[in-house]
């Protein structure tokens, strides 16, 4: 009896020997992989932003020269300049749609001259209509404006002239074409005061031209 629980013990102590012993072994070293980086071809911006500038603006000896294909594949913007006592425009006129349509282009048309979309410029959750419509047929659209309940809240005059969305209803961008050989272009921020939109921000932009 004596003999055979001498045996169990040795056994127990060869297989808790062999088991730290297991654990303090050295294991293999994980091989890794050598990280394969690819080439990145930097992009080409489409858009320099500039403090201040004339169009049309003249890049010379231009990298970029090589990669574009047309003049107007690049824009370079102005930093945005804010408008100080900006004046609030305010309007409140019926909108008459037979009316509307006495001056648009073409004239005398059975279609409907004029085209618009629905979205918050007033932040108050609900879509107003606004509108774009031509009154000449080359440099178009010349009319944009805002229609609430069926009544114009804003309305501006221009080439070019389109109404914007921006984030949150909280107004909209005008945008107005300045020169279009050079691809020169004004934008004005509205933001909804007192019944009324106010201009806060102006910004210019044009293509870039290459020598």
């Amino acid at each position: 009896m004596f003999k055979k629980l001498f045996i169990l013990i040795l056994v127990l102590i060869a297989g808790t020997s062999g088991y730290f012993l297991g654990l303090n072994k050295k294991q293999p070293e994980k091989v890794i992989e050598p990280e394969i980086k690819q080439e990145i071809k930097p992009e080409i911006p489409m858009q320099f932003i500039i403090p201040d500038f004339q169009c049309p603006y003249v890049i010379k000896n231009s990298e970029y020269k090589k990669y574009v294909e047309s003049a107007n594949e690049i824009t370079v913007v102005s930093a945005p300049q804010l408008i100080l006592n900006g004046e609030i425009i305010k309007m409140n006129k019926l909108f008459n749609e037979k009316e509307f349509e006495k001056d648009l282009w073409p004239p005398d048309s059975d279609k409907k001259q004029w085209g618009s979309r629905e979205f918050d410029v007033d932040n108050d959750n609900k879509d107003e209509m606004v509108i774009n419509a031509d009154v000449t047929m080359t440099q178009s659209p010349h009319i944009a404006m805002i229609v609430k309940d069926g009544n114009i809240i804003f309305e501006e005059n221009g080439r070019g002239i389109g109404i914007g969305e921006v984030y949150g209803g909280n107004g909209f961008l005008l945008k107005e074409d300045i020169d279009r050989n050079t691809g020169e272009e004004k934008y004005t921020r509205y933001v909804p005061v007192d019944g009324g939109f106010k201009p806060v921000w102006t910004q210019k932009a044009c293509w870039v031209s290459w020598e």
